[in-house]
């Protein structure tokens, strides 16, 4: 079903449309969301209106189920813009539709006119392929309760939880330049008596993407110099949340490499003490 024009003799400026298109060029998907609606509520039937209002949909929270049905349309509409199997293989890989997921992915491929970095393709179908392997071996999850809270206030969840234990702090501190520049501010679990540290970060070189580094307590109790965690934990893509179990044996870690089945899925990997290194 689509919008309709609320407004009789209402037009949609030129301004507005660029704007809208800008927006989207700079992936700053939830700013935009707001003008292709407004757009697309005056001119319905435009298949590239649909597309670009389905695909700012992925990017807002709770709206990922609505963006299928806009991002069909324009799948279904002679000359759209080839993007639109693009994200519409999205809409479908994040819904678990991992076999319709990765046809349209392909046909993305065969469909572009060159390669835009922008949109990392054949590492989403690979993350397909994962999904299906995994989900072979998966019974039904259960939601027992959701809770939506501002992103300021999403730490907190934490300050009093039993099973965590220590606390959880946004720390600038430990910052690189690259961090800085791409906006992003480490996360530090600081465990009861902890000795060493775990958080994500650039580093100084962006090409495998965040990295997981730690410190080590020091005796005057300040943190030593960040190093790379060695052994299997980091791969060329983000990885980000690593929560240490307080046996000291395990590392908890969000990442988007390994054999993630798209986005962030969680991983462990025990560590070995004789040699300071994570394993598998």
């Amino acid at each position: 079903m689509l919008l309709s024009a609320n407004v009789f003799g209402q037009k949609v400026t030129e301004e507005q449309k660029e704007r809208a298109n800008e927006l989207f060029e700079k992936e700053r998907y939830v700013e935009a969301t707001p003008l292709f609606l407004q757009i697309l509520s005056l001119e319905p039937t435009v298949a590239d209106w649909n597309f670009k209002y389905g695909a700012c949909l992925l990017y807002n929270s709770g709206e990922k189920k609505k963006a299928i049905r806009y991002l069909k349309y324009g799948v279904n509409t002679e000359g759209t813009d080839p993007r639109v199997f693009y994200f519409y293989g999205r809409a479908l890989h994040l819904d678990y539709q991992f076999s319709s997921a990765k046809k349209n992915y392909q046909r993305y491929v065969t469909k572009r006119v060159k390669v835009d970095t922008r949109y990392p393709v054949e590492r989403e179908i690979r993350m397909c392929d994962n999904g299906q392997k995994l989900l072979t071996t998966f019974t039904d999850i259960i939601v027992t309760d959701k809770v939506q809270i501002s992103e300021s206030k999403f730490y907190d969840i934490y300050s009093s939880s039993q099973t965590i234990k220590g606390s959880i702090t946004v720390n600038r501190d430990f910052q690189t330049k690259l961090d800085k520049k791409k906006g992003h501010i480490p996360i530090v679990h600081y465990g009861p008596n902890a000795k060493m540290i775990f958080y994500s970060s650039w580093g100084d070189d962006e090409s495998t993407g965040k990295d997981i580094y730690q410190r080590i307590k020091l005796p005057d109790n300040s943190w030593g110099k960040p190093q790379l965690v060695k052994g299997n934990v980091n791969t060329n893509e983000d990885e980000e949340y690593p929560f240490l179990h307080s046996s000291g044996n395990f590392l908890y870690f969000s990442s988007k490499g390994h054999n993630s089945m798209g986005g962030y899925d969680i991983f462990m990997s025990r560590l070995d003490p004789n040699t300071n290194t994570f394993g598998p």
